[in-house]
């Protein structure tokens, strides 16, 4: 809402998000909620407040997958299982209305996790497919821009400047 009496020192920079809520419930909005990515753009955005009888509430507005996480050292081989196992649970509850389990109860290998859903335990083996020759070509990008990027690291050599590295070989 445009307010003419506000106060002019407000400077009007930024963006606006706006994103329509139908509140099926009387309550309180009493503020909002937003995570935003390292380069600005919102992965989850939210209400926050109260419901008719006081309770805290939450209403999510946006939430937006990516495949960004800040971790301050690599993810362990179950930890990157772990991940994938729950991004699964959320895909699934998104499609299907409900959820694919209730709770994780038990690691293992095989399968790597054992799951409750109801009286029943189930188990999932997480597995990466993956194209062979893909991974190879992956792998030779990172050899080779590694070398090259501690090239310009070394004072004698560092004539050398990388903006960009063309690989091609056949069949590509």
């Amino acid at each position: 809402m445009f307010n003419e009496d506000a106060d002019e020192t407000l400077q009007a920079d930024g963006y606006l998000t706006l994103l329509p809520y139908l509140a099926h419930e009387s309550g309180e909005v009493t503020g909002g909620v937003c995570g935003l990515t390292p380069w600005g753009a919102p992965v989850v955005s939210g209400l926050r407040g109260f419901n008719g009888a006081g309770e805290p509430w939450l209403g999510i507005l946006l939430e937006s997958p990516t495949a960004y996480m800040r971790v301050t050292t690599p993810l362990q081989k179950k930890e990157y299982e772990l991940l994938h196992l729950r991004r699964l649970a959320v895909d699934a509850r998104a499609a299907r209305g409900v959820d694919l389990f209730d709770a994780v109860v038990g690691e293992a290998e095989p399968p790597d996790f054992i799951v409750a859903s109801g009286d029943q335990r189930l188990g999932y083996e997480m597995t990466q497919f993956a194209i062979s020759d893909r991974r190879q070509a992956q792998s030779l990008f990172f050899e080779v821009s590694a070398r090259l990027a501690d090239q310009q690291r070394q004072p004698d050599k560092s004539f050398i400047r990388l903006s960009a590295l063309y690989l091609v070989w056949g069949g590509v």
